[in-house]
Order: structure tokens, then sequence, then C-alpha cells
């Protein structure tokens, strides 16, 4: 897991997260969400994306007891994101994310319409 310092005394019920990586994605793109620390007393947070295939996690500890994290899946289905605070899940975690296939894994010439005259 990533890992971030943000102060000695913690416990998860002191983080929060959102945004739309918790939820879905798309391959080769980022899926990004914030990492929230609720008051200044956290602790060590961590991070793990479980799925069909490795992701790679960036984070940016904004200093001020947040953080963006982006990770980029390159299969897709779903993804468990884990959360940590100090080896435990957050609330809510592990989020569920739904990984989309890219943009050019479709094949508009593959689908089939009839006009239908009533």
């Amino acid at each position: 897991p990533f890992e971030v310092f943000i102060s000695e005394d913690a416990g998860p019920q002191k983080v929060r997260a959102w945004g739309p990586g918790l939820e879905t994605g798309m391959v080769g793109k980022s899926a990004d969400f914030v990492v929230e620390a609720i008051g200044t007393e956290v602790g060590t947070l961590g991070f793990s994306i479980e799925g069909p295939s490795q992701a790679k996690i960036e984070c940016d500890d904004k200093g001020d007891g947040s953080c963006d994290v982006l990770y980029w899946p390159t299969e897709p289905g779903d993804y468990a994101v884990h959360v940590i605070c100090d080896d435990e899940d957050i609330k809510d975690s592990p989020f569920m994310a739904h990984i989309l296939p890219a943009a050019n894994d479709v094949f508009p010439e593959k689908v089939k319409y009839h006009h239908i005259i009533s």
C-alpha cells in the first residue's frame, strides 16, 4: 500500500474519502478520489487497489490533512479500493469501483439497429 503520514494519534473513524474513482472509472484513465482527515489527529494512511489487474497508485499529499489519490486500472471489471488508517479500513472501505473498458475498446460497427416504422 501507498502510505502518507498525517500525525501520530489516529483512528479510521477520523478519515473520510470521496470522489468518482471510488465508484467508477475507465481503463487507461486515472480514477481519482480525495481522502481527508477530520481533525488533526489521524495517523498513517495507506491505499490498495484489488481487482482484475494491478493499478498504479499516486498520492498527492496537500499538507492540510487531505490528499488527492489517483490510480490507473489496466483491465475492466470491479475493483476494491481500500483506504486504510493505522492498518484498518476506514468507514465504507473497501469501496467498489466498476471500471469500464477503454473508449477505443468500443466497436460501434458491431452494433446493429433496426428502424421500425409504425
